[in-house]
């Protein structure tokens, strides 16, 4: 409940939410400390990694993009699992409304694609791009740069509109 609700801060958490997580807690005497440790512990590599994107996001009109190689993976010693297992930890930045991150998947021949939103609804955007999801969080997998690029642009005019009708 914790991790699936952003530590209690999305917006359907409710009283609800409350009550259910304080009767686990009682009947189930979890050690949360022990359990938030196993949630949040990750190596130094992650955390550079996490710099790494920060440093290299492209922002524009509220759209905070970009495309990570496997070479990337490879420098800082991470799987193609990695982007979409730190995604959430862009949710509190101003200056953007919706960040995607597309992961080269070498493997699989394909390009994973994270996708979380603070105001435009982009499910509607990933189905037209053979995704699905959630309103404010979903993704899908391209199979080529063309097709991510497609994606951004998509994205980038969601934000655009999003912040033209916010006037």
């Amino acid at each position: 409940i914790e991790s699936d609700s952003e530590k209690f801060s999305h917006k359907n958490t409710s009283i609800s939410t409350f009550k259910t997580t304080k009767k686990l807690l009682e009947e189930s005497k979890i050690d949360f400390v022990n359990l938030f440790d196993q949630l949040y512990m990750r190596p130094l590599s992650e955390h550079k990694f996490i710099a790494y994107i920060t440093n290299n996001l492209k922002i524009d009109n509220g759209f905070a993009s970009i495309i990570i190689t496997d070479e990337v993976l490879k420098e800082f010693n991470v799987d193609a699992a990695t982007p979409s297992n730190l995604i959430n930890n862009f949710n509190f930045i101003n200056e953007f409304y919706v960040w995607c991150f597309a992961t080269e998947d070498k493997k699989n021949n394909q390009y994973k694609i994270s996708i979380r939103s603070r105001g435009p609804v982009i499910n509607n955007i990933a189905s037209q791009h053979n995704g699905g999801g959630h309103k404010f969080a979903c993704g899908c997998r391209l199979k080529n740069l063309d097709e991510v690029n497609s994606l951004f642009n998509d994205l980038g005019e969601a934000c655009q509109e999003y912040e033209d009708n916010k006037l």
